[in-house]
């Protein structure tokens, strides 16, 4: 049973498995002789995928392109099944006998084979009627959470993430389709969906638990409940089955990411996680969090380097021997979400990190203490995990990329971050805070007007030189930040109008990405800079 739902009840199931079948993953040397070029993306990714890339300045590469006909084939002509593909690590997963593994590892162009687990396909589950819920009450159930991150001041910006695209993988969305406060199905607003447990079978089956999940961003009734962001546009994909736990399970939502890519997703929120199996041999230990080593750590990966903002629950195993996050938290590149209680501290159940590599886990943190729940039309309970922390977070981050269309994931996240409550002491507990609710005002990624430039930029890696425009700066703090919301500088200068100031760093900055943010008593702001 997946971890991530140790606080929910568990819909029984019954399972069909067929002991002769195994699923493999197999890889391929590389995609040669494809009948796809990248020159040519336009005929294996939408439009909205490629514009998704152009604004955010990213290149295809080999990754992109879908797997070669020819080994597709040749595991076909050698009788094998195959039951999925995916084309960022360029393999089949292949049905077959554990005693063949030897010889899909013989096949020419095979590079590896790993073993996925048993091939267990789940029985359609009869619709579970809805029960210990709630009935609409006088007060808006939704209205702690919600102030947790600040939004009446958001909503006044005009920020609703209308026209983002956020894809949910979950394990079943029973009972969206039904009713009006179901914002994006009723006003159809659906992108994409589709079940990777049971292919060719609908979304809207086996478990609350995408209900929930999707309920917190899209329901909206007035007066009662108001999800965070209803104007979004949403895919539900099916990757999860809780009656099991193996590694398949991980490719699953590996498949889903390259179906949310392709189709334009500008975020992934994922209300899973995985460290353990009913395999004990194939458990994961806490020195593989060095977000690379998991199936799904290296999926989020890419997701990420394409663009997609990966938005994860921390996890909910701080109470068991685990008590780490899971993966694909880990991830540099993963905004990972603690739960909080209403007094703003964490929840007991919350996974902490760092990760293996000792970088701040989880990133961010809301409320998942009690939170409010729809699970049908005008239906409600409240439950708690980091599951529902998740969401919300991944609907702020919609608004942001709404308001910030050319902003790539890495500054999406350093934006949150630094936008958090303890965002000058973060900690391994509940990471950098809650956005949005920091006592003090919101900067912007790319200040108004053109007061303070960096030049040159690219910048020399112990050298930063100012220029200050039409207005002075006044004891200005300037702060230069990794990408990874680390600090690395820290100074007060005055900065008169019209002037050219240089900053000698007290040590050499390493080449790459940084973000300069500098702040007075009545402005600040943030400059990207690159070092060379």
């Amino acid at each position: 049973m997946n971890k991530i739902f140790t606080l929910l009840l568990l819909m029984t199931s019954t399972l069909v498995c067929n002991a002769q079948e195994s699923r493999f993953l197999v890889r391929f040397m590389d995609k040669s002789d494809n009948e796809f070029d990248l020159n040519q993306p336009e005929a294996f990714l939408t439009a909205e995928s490629l514009e998704r890339r152009s604004r955010l300045g990213i290149f295809l590469d080999e990754k992109d392109l879908p797997l070669s006909p020819k080994f597709r084939q040749k595991v076909k002509d050698e009788g094998y099944s195959i039951w999925g593909e995916t084309k960022w690590l360029n393999g089949l997963v292949v049905l077959a006998d554990r005693a063949q593994e030897n010889a899909l590892n013989q096949l020419a162009g095979v590079t590896e084979v790993a073993y996925l687990g048993p091939h267990i396909i789940k029985n359609s589950a009869p619709e579970i009627p809805v029960s210990n819920v709630g009935s609409p009450t006088t007060e808006l159930m939704t209205s702690l959470q919600n102030s947790f991150l600040n939004l009446d001041s958001l909503y006044d910006l005009g920020w609703n993430a209308e026209g983002v695209r956020v894809a949910i993988f979950d394990a079943g969305f029973l009972n969206v389709p039904f009713g009006e406060s179901w914002v994006a199905v009723h006003e159809d607003r659906i992108f994409g969906a589709r079940n990777y447990i049971e292919p060719g079978l609908d979304v809207y089956r086996y478990h609350l638990h995408g209900t929930h999940v999707y309920s917190t961003m899209g329901y909206y009734k007035e007066g009662e409940f108001e999800g965070i962001a209803p104007e979004a546009d949403y895919m539900f994909c099916v990757t999860e089955d809780v009656a099991n736990e193996y590694p398949f399970e991980e490719i699953n939502w590996l498949m889903a990411a390259e179906y949310a890519d392709s189709l334009g997703a500008d975020v992934i929120q994922s209300s899973l996680g995985y460290y353990d199996f009913d395999d004990p041999s194939m458990d994961y230990t806490p020195a593989d969090l060095d977000g690379k080593t998991a199936w799904i750590t290296q999926a989020a990966g890419i997701a990420a380097e394409r663009g997609i903002l990966v938005v994860n629950s921390a996890g909910n195993e701080a109470r068991n021997y685990w008590q780490k996050i899971s993966f694909p938290a880990d991830h540099e590149h993963v905004l990972a979400v603690g739960a909080m209680d209403e007094k703003w501290a964490r929840s007991s159940f919350s996974s902490f990190g760092p990760n293996a590599n000792g970088l701040i886990k989880p990133n961010v943190s809301t409320l998942g203490s009690s939170v409010a729940l729809a699970v049908g039309e005008g239906k409600y309970v409240r439950s708690s995990g980091t599951s529902y922390a998740s969401p919300m977070i991944a609907a702020l981050a919609a608004m942001v990329i709404q308001e910030y269309p050319d902003k790539k994931p890495e500054e999406v996240i350093t934006y949150l971050q630094e936008n958090a409550h303890q965002a000058y002491a973060p900690d391994t507990l509940i990471g950098y805070g809650v956005p949005m609710n920091n006592q003090r005002p919101l900067y912007v990624l790319e200040p108004n007007g053109e007061n303070l430039q960096v030049s040159p930029n690219p910048m020399a890696p112990n050298l930063l030189r100012l220029l200050v425009g039409e207005a002075p700066l006044m004891d200005c703090q300037l702060q230069i930040i990794g990408v990874d919301g680390k600090p690395h500088f820290a100074q007060k200068e005055d900065l008169n109008a019209l002037s050219t100031k240089e900053v000698q760093l007290p040590a050499p900055l390493n080449g790459g990405v940084y973000f300069l943010r500098w702040a007075t008593h009545k402005e600040q702001g943030v400059k990207k800079i690159v070092v060379q």
